[in-house]
C-alpha cells in the first residue's frame, strides 16, 4: 500500500499488508 492510498482511504499502514 502507498502512504497516498492510507491517506486517501484514511486507513493506518499498521493494519495493512505490504
Amino acid at each position: 500500500w502507498d502512504p497516498e492510498l492510507c491517506k486517501f482511504f484514511d486507513i493506518p499502514m499498521e493494519i495493512l499488508p505490504s
